[in-house]
């Protein structure tokens, strides 16, 4: 009569524990460190999906929002209307959001010429997005319009002043939403 073994060997356990062993040496240096971390991993990736939600709100609605980054590092969405830039605070998807106190948000225009575009607007007094220096200064830094396009930035969230930890949201001209860990690659 012959014996069925319903078992593994120590040969077969091994060979699954070095393969763990493997990956994890893989996978965990490339996890942020700190308990922080999984928040920086998860406000990029809250501010890239809002940022994807306000391009797909203001193309359905045919209107054009807005995202303000306060000097708080906390950042919120607007509308355009007749009056001028309105806070969007009573929306449920489009509320302020306050970010943890170890994470910094910076904020830079995509490209050259789209930062000498913004200087022009600036200085026209006749333009509807920067009609006067008391509207200016609550003029949104990132505009959706309702063409589908986007304000070209790069909207960095790091680790305290760390520029090693830090995650990049890359918001392209043609509404395209980037989340990258560097900015370069």
């Amino acid at each position: 009569m012959r014996r069925l073994n319903k078992g593994f060997t120590l040969l077969e356990i091994m060979l699954v524990l070095v393969l763990l062993s493997l990956a994890a040496s893989v996978i965990i240096p490339r996890l942020p460190s700190g308990s922080s971390g999984s928040d920086l991993y998860q406000q990029s990736e809250k501010f890239a999906a809002l940022a994807r939600a306000a391009n797909q709100q203001a193309l359905l609605e045919g209107k054009t929002l807005g995202l303000k980054l306060t000097s708080d590092n906390d950042y919120e969405f607007m509308l355009l209307a007749d009056k001028g830039w309105e806070k969007l605070g009573k929306n449920r998807l489009f509320r302020p959001v306050s970010l943890p106190k170890d994470i910094q948000l910076t904020y830079s225009a995509g490209d050259s010429f789209w930062r000498e575009a913004l200087e022009y607007e600036q200085d026209d007094s006749n333009s509807i997005y920067f009609p006067d220096d008391e509207q200016a200064a609550k003029q949104p830094d990132i505009i959706f319009w309702s063409s589908g396009e986007i304000s070209p930035s790069n909207v960095s969230f790091c680790l305290g002043k760390s520029e090693t930890n830090c995650q990049w949201v890359v918001l392209e001209e043609t509404g395209e939403v980037l989340v990258k860990e560097n900015l370069n690659g």
